[in-house]
């Protein structure tokens, strides 16, 4: 028994030696054979070994063309930008969720980089110049045209004082109204699901251009490719161009700071601002005279303090109109008396002039007590309220009217008591019931005259002398065609007085040669004459306005846009702006966090200072040719064109479109973003969108 058990324990103790012995031995030979593979590295020849055995194999770098555009600052941004995309918008979900194979890292690389190429040889062929003033222009033109026209709608049956997002609404209704018919926006730019089908499928269409045959052929590539441009490129990038809180911003940034002053704050709080607004700026202007009350000891903050209270009148006086519903009377609201009892002559300088001292009391129907206070004003401010009266009444009332400045003997006693009363009656007329209730649209303007604090004259010195100068000559004319209608004489009848061009030494350019010199000049008219309704048959100086422009800048305007054109696109900066986006988007390397939400307040004091500093950019010596309410209310309504996220995707599309359209003309690609249009709107309609 103990030499049966003996035999079977040396069996397995020989057993289990030799398998030590052999899985010593083996696991050396597997040392030695994988030292050798590592070193040699092998070149498969096999299909199906190098996709089995390829992740345990180092990669070598894939050989390609570095060259992107030709231009070494070009390409030097744009490998940057390459390889902080891959890494953060490709590399850091495919190597978590797919696979860490970097293979594909390099292959997507190396299709960006054909991609590159492909644009920027069409980029080379295109003619930028004709692109600017004509596609882009166009495409910019019509879309002013039709939110002038879906503005003109929208306003029958507003409400005044109603929010910003209530008239955006209406403004988006009649626009897209305009132009459903012809082409379905409202589907891509209303509805998200829509926009995203669109994408998808715009995207789809830029692949097939761009891509090679077989790089497009493959189902699975192209639809990794088309998420990426969906959701890492089109989507940010409609987010970040579209959003009227960042348009805002780049308006703030690319005017100057001269540009915002008291004349253009003043009427960016009188023209176009919202409840929002007014309420945002009143809040803050309060804390500001709080902190002031608590600290300010010095000069310099009191004047501040002073220029605060003037700023906060001016928002409240601005805020009561707006609070005036259109259809309520406005007697229900306000109720505003005015008198004149006594006027101080004071000297300024070596001049001395007469300040009217006038009571006023307002009365709202929610305030059981009456307010008073005492403003001082002079004739000349008076004159201004008449002036932007006249210019916001259509059907000016007859029995309106200001007492006239005798030339000499200005502050003579007598004279001064009849203008007082004769002011005063003035006042009595704008302030009462049956003016107001007809002339709503003027309340506002009269509460600003009557607040507290120095009024801010609308109208400028040169308007007020060209008023005095040509209103003897009005009163001529107006005997004159007495005069010729009681003879039976008309004066239409009479010969206009011609001016004869003296010919010119000068041999003439040919015809398509000046047509294109005078392009830009024409298509800046054209776009002044939008904003600014130079045109308009009533204002003759206005009708004269694009042939004295063309006469006295038309060379220097055409050299300053041909010169702009061909700096915007020159490579210096194009690196430029291929750096302040890796600088936005990439700052110190890392990639940008997303933005906190700002709060309502804040894009309303944002939206304010911008539409400020839009209407201040105005040179004054236009603003002396079309007027500065004109000037005003263009650029107002400028502003408001971009202050809604459905009409800002239109254009951004819209140019978009028309970029591509450029780069690839024999695509006919214009017919076939119509047709992708109709066919997601055709979806939306019927719920059948993918």
């Amino acid at each position: 028994m103990d030499g049966g058990l003996l035999l079977v324990l040396c069996v397995l103790s020989f057993i289990l030696g030799f398998l030590s012995v052999a899985l010593y031995v083996s696991w050396q030979q597997a040392c030695h054979v994988r030292k050798l593979w590592t070193e040699s590295s092998p070149q498969w020849t096999q299909v199906g070994c190098h996709k089995v055995l390829a992740p345990s194999v180092e990669p070598r770098p894939l050989q390609f063309n570095s060259q992107l555009t030709g231009v070494r600052s070009i390409d030097e941004e744009l490998e940057k930008l390459l390889s902080l995309g891959l890494r953060d918008l490709f590399e850091s979900w495919y190597h978590t969720h797919v696979s860490p194979d970097p293979v594909c890292s390099q292959e997507a690389l190396k299709l960006a980089h054909n991609v590159i190429q492909e644009v920027a040889a069409a980029g080379r062929e295109v003619d930028y110049l004709a692109f600017f003033i004509e596609t882009l222009m166009n495409d910019f033109m019509d879309h002013l045209r039709a939110y002038k026209v879906a503005c003109g709608t929208a306003s029958v049956g507003v409400v005044t004082g109603q929010s910003a997002a209530i008239w955006n609404e209406a403004v988006e209704t009649e626009f897209f109204k305009c132009e459903s018919g012809e082409d379905p926006w409202r589907a891509v730019c209303c509805d998200r699901e829509a926009r995203i089908a669109y994408l998808y499928r715009l995207s789809e269409l830029l692949l097939c251009i761009v891509l090679p045959e077989d790089e497009f052929s493959s189902p699975s590539l192209q639809a990794l490719l088309t998420d990426v441009l969906v959701w890492k490129v089109w989507t940010p990038l409609l987010k970040t161009l579209a959003l009227p809180d960042n348009i805002n911003t780049t308006f703030i940034s690319m005017c100057k700071e001269s540009s915002l002053n008291t004349d253009s704050f003043m009427a960016a709080l009188s023209e176009g601002a919202n409840e929002t607004e007014v309420r945002s700026l009143r809040y803050n202007v309060n804390s500001h005279i709080s902190h002031l009350q608590k600290t300010g000891v010095t000069d310099y903050d009191r004047l501040k303090k002073s220029a605060l209270e003037s700023v906060l009148a001016t928002a409240k006086a601005v805020l009561s109109a707006k609070s005036v519903p259109a259809n309520v009377s406005s007697d229900s609201l306000i109720a505003l008396s005015a008198a004149i009892p006594d006027y101080t002559i004071q000297s300024e300088g070596t001049t001395k002039h007469c300040v009217f001292h006038v009571n006023v009391s307002c009365k709202h129907s929610h305030v059981s007590v009456t307010e008073k206070w005492i403003i001082d004003r002079r004739y000349r401010d008076f004159h201004d309220l008449h002036l932007s009266l006249r210019a916001q009444i259509d059907n000016f009332p007859a029995n309106l009217v200001l007492p006239t400045l005798p030339s000499f003997h200005k502050l003579d006693p007598q004279r001064l008591d009849v203008r007082r009363i004769q002011l005063e009656g003035y006042l009595k007329t704008i302030t009462s019931e049956e003016f107001l209730s007809d002339h709503l649209d003027v309340l506002g303007q009269v509460i600003l005259f009557l607040s507290e604090g120095e009024y801010e004259r609308q109208s400028t010195e040169l308007k007020r002398m060209a008023n005095t100068l040509l209103n003897p000559l009005k009163r001529v004319a107006t005997l004159t065609r007495g005069a010729l209608k009681s003879s039976g004489q008309s004066s239409s009848k009479m010969s206009p007085v011609t001016v004869k061009k003296q010919p010119s030494s000068e041999t003439p350019k040919p015809p398509g040669e000046e047509d294109e010199d005078s392009l830009p000049v024409d298509i800046m008219l054209i776009l002044l004459d939008e904003l600014f309704d130079l045109r308009a048959d009533s204002q003759w100086l206005r009708r004269q306005l694009p042939t004295l422009l063309k006469q006295l800048v038309g060379d220097k305007l055409s050299r300053k846009v041909v010169g702009y054109s061909d700096w915007f696109v020159s490579s210096e900066q194009v690196a430029c702006y291929l750096r302040d986006f890796r600088a936005t988007m990439w700052p110190n390397g890392q990639l940008a966090p997303s933005k906190p939400q700002q709060s309502v307040e804040l894009k309303a004091l944002r939206s304010l200072m911008a539409r400020a500093k839009l209407i201040g950019s105005i040179p004054d010596e236009m603003k002396r040719f079309i007027g500065t309410d004109t000037s005003t209310k263009g650029m107002a309504k400028l502003f408001g064109m971009f202050q809604s996220d459905a009409l800002n995707i239109r254009l951004v599309l819209l140019l978009l479109e028309g970029l591509l359209d450029t780069l690839f003309p024999n695509r006919n690609l214009k017919q076939t973003f119509l047709i992708l249009r109709t066919e997601i709107a055709a979806g939306q309609r019927t719920g059948s969108l993918s």
